[in-house]
């Protein structure tokens, strides 16, 4: 399975690497909503995009996202842990929503999901 990562928080890209890589997926790390804009293609099998991005607002990307690639599942990682955060994301066109920081069992269990899905 092949991942697009849309972060710029180090720490949490280093702990995705490892997750990916023991489920044996491929994760590319995009820094900025604009590179991983860039470098979205038809390729992905799972966006990860956190929603505080130091040059868009998260929740607009999903939209615009879902309009070239309807079948993407975006999930949505984000610190803010407002009540109606995950509404908001959904609303937003994100297939589900991960609070930061994720458990990395969370996260593990979260990919192989998705992987089996396409098996």
């Amino acid at each position: 399975m092949k991942i697009l990562y849309i972060e710029d928080n180090l720490g949490s890209i280093h702990v995705m690497r490892t997750i990916a890589q023991m489920v044996g997926c491929t994760l590319d790390v995009a820094q900025s909503a604009s590179e991983g804009l860039r470098m979205l293609d038809s390729t992905y099998h799972l966006l990860l995009l956190d929603i505080g991005l130091p040059d868009a607002d998260g929740l607009s990307l999903p939209a615009h996202i879902g309009i070239q690639y309807p079948q993407l599942p975006i999930i949505a990682l984000t610190a803010h842990l407002m009540p109606d955060d995950r509404e908001r994301c959904l609303r937003a066109g994100c297939s589900a929503y991960i609070s930061k920081p994720f458990s990395f069992q969370e996260m593990l269990h979260l990919l192989q999901r998705y992987q089996s899905t396409l098996s």
